[in-house]
């Protein structure tokens, strides 16, 4: 399709539960490990040189600790909302004189001309249950033995929900000044798997994010605008 890629399956469920037509895209998957994955994503990579192997397991420390990522899910359905809740309106005034209508949305439109409500208002509705990408997530401490991610912010979607994780593509870790020696390019690639740590369970390798210099985080870093009294 004039672009290098490669699969990623996750997670696993009944092939009873998958339609044909679904099935049928998941044949090469199934033949490689005989279970059907719960779901499939495409990534794209740098070039042919960098595919993994087929079958590969991808654990947590494919990523780099300080580096930004990219997390897309599934928003948390938050049901039928009104306009005030879901797009933020002000409502109407509380006193003088209004009445039965403090969160009314207010007008949606103008007189007889055009006389019609534009198509993409901002109206009450069905609020959450979409696709939604949070970009610049910072990494800050990745398990290697738990192969976990640590992420500093809000992660879209519910408890046990499956996100997607990607190189963020505004900040990425090889232009960046906020993580100490930064690459150019991210190392490729980014780890040596080690069967004895990656994924065994185990607690005690963990990796951290890099400070950089002017790092608040950091307890060498001390605010000029910030004055200490000594104790007397």
């Amino acid at each position: 399709n004039g672009y290098i890629s490669v699969q990623v399956a996750a997670g696993e469920r009944k092939a009873k539960n998958v339609a044909r037509n679904v099935k049928n895209q998941y044949s090469h998957v199934t033949q490689l490990g005989g279970r059907t994955p719960h779901l499939i994503r495409e990534f794209r990579v740098t070039d042919e040189d960098h595919l993994l192997p087929l079958g590969t397991q991808i654990h947590a420390r494919h990523f780099v600790p300080g580096q930004n990522v990219d997390i897309s899910g599934i928003t948390k359905g938050k049901g039928f909302q009104g306009a005030m809740k879901r797009h933020g309106f002000a409502g109407m005034p509380a006193s003088h004189g209004t009445s039965l209508s403090h969160r009314a949305l207010g007008s949606t439109g103008q007189c007889q001309d055009p006389g019609r409500v534009f198509k993409g208002k901002k109206m009450a509705g069905r609020m959450g249950g979409k696709r939604a990408t949070r970009q610049n997530m910072k990494i800050i401490k990745i398990d290697r033995g738990a192969d976990l991610i640590y992420i500093r912010g809000d992660v879209p979607g519910n408890k046990g929900e499956f996100v997607e994780i990607r190189d963020a593509v505004k900040r990425p870790l090889w232009r960046t000044d906020k993580v100490l020696g930064s690459l150019r390019r991210p190392p490729l690639p980014t780890f040596e798997y080690d069967a004895e740590i990656d994924g065994t369970g185990e607690s005690g390798y963990e990796e951290f994010m890099p400070l950089g210099k002017d790092d608040p985080f950091d307890p060498d870093y001390m605010d000029s605008t910030v004055v200490i009294k000594p104790d007397v």
